[in-house]
């Protein structure tokens, strides 16, 4: 599939995350945006925290986990580095559109930062 990025999570899981059509209206639905405007966000720090790049990721792995809950994702959300699950987001989107999105810098807090 085009833009289908592989990753295994830190509990040895083999997973894919990929943006089809399907995936792409979820993603839209529950964003309540379209994707320019979801492109546009992920160029901007301040919109493109953890809250919205984990839904993303929920969104890329719906045609591998098709009946997966947005509530639900955190147990693949949780196997990936936060910066990695950022990466994974940016790749497997760029793929399906077969554009070069740079993305904002991830929010989450620095190693040394996390308590």
């Amino acid at each position: 599939m085009k833009g289908e990025v592989s990753f295994v999570g830190s509990d040895g899981e083999r997973r894919k995350i990929s943006f089809s059509a399907e995936a792409l209206f979820r993603l839209e639905e529950q964003l309540d945006k379209k994707m320019g405007a979801i492109e546009a966000d992920m160029r901007d720090p301040e919109k493109f925290g953890l809250g919205v790049i984990r839904t993303m990721f929920w969104a890329g792995l719906l045609d591998m986990y098709p009946d997966l809950e947005l509530k639900d994702v955190g147990q693949h959300f949780s196997k990936v580095d936060p910066v990695e699950a950022c990466s994974l987001v940016v790749r497997a989107f760029n793929g399906a559109f077969g554009t070069l999105t740079e993305a904002a810098p991830a929010n989450p807090p620095e190693p040394s930062q996390t308590p």
